[in-house]
């Protein structure tokens, strides 16, 4: 808010909106509606808005042969796997043009990510270490 202050009504706000799905149509519909409902309260109200783009990156998926050897190996390890969705902009992201991608993540307690407070047990690192050696030797002999 500018200006920042508690009494005094701010002539500009500036917020962002991180947008993403897994589904580019559903995302693409939810834009319309964001920007739907943005134009009805600026029109409502007599402000004026103006959007900025800086990233607008289509969803990449990792390789199924390698989530399957990544899955069959922690179950090997007695591990009982999620399959996840990674929403952040990860390395895979530019990889994905390039080459086949797996993920392992790696539990953080009370499911803090990519926050300072983050934190992996010692214990639950070495298992992520463990099925990346498996993998990468299950790999080597392909």
């Amino acid at each position: 808010m500018h200006p920042n202050s508690r009494n005094i009504i701010p002539n500009r706000v500036t917020f962002t909106v991180d947008l993403r799905d897994i589904d580019m149509e559903r995302r693409h519909r939810l834009e319309e509606t964001l920007t739907s409902l943005l134009q009805e309260a600026c029109r409502a109200h007599r402000l004026q808005y103006r959007v900025r783009e800086d990233a607008r990156s289509a969803p990449r998926y990792c390789a199924p042969e390698l989530v399957e050897l990544l899955s069959g190996e922690a179950r090997s390890m007695g591990l009982a796997p999620p399959r996840l969705m990674s929403g952040p902009f990860h390395d895979a992201l530019a990889l994905a043009d390039v080459c086949d991608f797996g993920m392992i993540f790696v539990r953080s307690k009370d499911g803090i990510s990519h926050h300072p407070q983050e934190y992996s047990s010692p214990e639950d690192i070495a298992l992520a270490t463990e099925l990346l050696y498996r993998a990468t030797l299950r790999l080597s002999q392909v």
